[in-house]
């Protein structure tokens, strides 16, 4: 089974096209409440950088 993380950035991937690496790893290094805002913002994000906003 896939982990988080990696869910995370196929579902990125899958609505943005390939990731910088930048983002990889700022999915592999959030804390889990910044982890579990990001999976809920990929759901309106229109851009990546949405889903990485402060």
């Amino acid at each position: 089974m896939l982990g988080m993380q990696q869910i995370l950035l196929s579902l990125l991937e899958r609505r943005f096209g390939p990731l910088p690496q930048a983002a990889r790893e700022r999915v592999q290094t959030a804390s889990a409440d910044t982890f579990q805002a990001w999976l809920l913002r990929v759901l309106d994000a229109t851009v990546l950088d949405d889903v990485f906003e402060d």
